[in-house]
């Protein structure tokens, strides 16, 4: 999640460090703390096998260093790249070097983990956005699909049903987070938006995918018609529409998919 906060100060000046430390914190709250117990249970790290998936150390740098004062980072620095590319680096004290950064104020809402960070510009916000965005997933995931693919390409069944089973393969080989599975299995929607959009495939002809289309009996029969097909027989005359000098992005933004026995 990000969360964009307007008129903030440089994080480069005083100000903006104290709104920063205002913001965010690694320490353990005292006891008589409302947030004691919540920091307790979802901020402390505790090494699992990720943590050293591609080394020998924690690959988040637990435990951290004790840092007397929050400072910014130079992005040419050698602190910079041990950091994890964040470009700040929070006030904790050495007993709080297991302590995941968090927000007192959005952990009291949350109730999970967190790893609240800075990003001070908005070229960190595009890094922090495509880094998770692009996360690629597992090194043997290519392997064991193909593997899958051979197999059921091998079976004695319709393509329909070869085509369901690979994509059930697909998904079950997968990395996906506790979220997206809750989200899959109670069939709520991945994704909202005010806008709609519209995919289409500017590869070159020859290279565009097409579904299939099948019959009563479940036997493929065809293709199902595209965004460019049915551009291409578009109406020559209409009285609302100048189909004659209407372009293929004007034509997919003002007309959807219909059943065949409709028209435009």
């Amino acid at each position: 999640m990000v969360v964009w906060i307007e008129d903030h100060l440089s994080v480069a000046t005083p100000e903006g460090i104290a709104r920063i430390d205002s913001v965010c914190s690694t320490a353990i709250p005292p006891e008589t703390s409302e947030l004691n117990e919540l920091v307790k249970n979802c901020q402390i790290h505790r090494h699992t096998s990720t943590c050293t998936k591609n080394n020998s150390v924690c690959r988040f740098n637990f435990p951290r260093s004790e840092c007397l004062e929050t400072h910014v980072i130079d992005t040419s620095s050698n602190e910079f790249i041990y950091n994890g590319g964040r470009i700040c680096v929070l006030k904790r004290k050495s007993e709080d070097g297991w302590v995941n950064n968090y927000s007192p104020a959005l952990l009291k809402m949350w109730k999970a983990n967190m790893d609240i960070q800075p990003c001070g510009t908005n070229e960190s916000v595009a890094y922090y956005i495509a880094k998770y965005v692009s996360k690629s997933e597992p090194t043997n995931l290519d392997g064991e699909v193909s593997r899958a693919i051979q197999q059921i390409r091998r079976e004695e069944t319709d393509v329909s049903r070869k085509l369901f089973k690979i994509c059930m393969r697909i998904l079950r080989e997968r990395q996906v987070s506790a979220c997206e599975c809750v989200f899959r299995l109670c069939h709520l929607s991945m994704r909202d938006s005010s806008r709609k959009t519209i995919f289409v495939n500017t590869r070159k002809a020859e290279q565009r995918y097409k579904v299939l289309k099948f019959n009563e009996a479940g036997q493929a029969a065809g293709y199902c018609a595209n965004i460019f097909e049915r551009y291409e027989k578009r109406p020559a005359e209409h009285p609302n529409y100048d189909f004659n000098n209407m372009c293929l992005i004007e034509f997919a933004m003002l007309f959807g998919h219909t059943t065949q026995n409709r028209q435009l």
